[in-house]
């Protein structure tokens, strides 16, 4: 399981609202605005281009989306993290 998020890695929905068109500090914000659970819907570059070949929709929605827990070092707040699986 993968923990974190990594280079390459980019940041599709925050708790099921789509950031695309945001821009960085935006994204941020939206994240920071929460308190408790975050969920965020990453894909990392290889599925993102693979998505983006196949012209196949990218939501938390979708069946193909694996779900994974990170809790916050120091906090009582977590972020759940939906990845792609290829």
């Amino acid at each position: 399981m993968r923990e974190g998020l990594k280079e390459g890695d980019r940041i599709v929905e925050v708790n099921g609202v789509n950031v695309e068109g945001d821009f960085h500090a935006e994204c941020t914000a939206k994240i920071q605005s929460v308190s408790g659970q975050v969920k965020m819907l990453v894909v990392d570059s290889e599925a993102d281009a693979y998505f983006q070949r196949h012209r196949m929709p990218l939501s938390s929605k979708q069946p193909y989306v694996s779900r994974h827990d990170c809790p916050i070092r120091n906090s009582s707040s977590s972020i759940i993290k939906f990845f792609y699986s290829l």
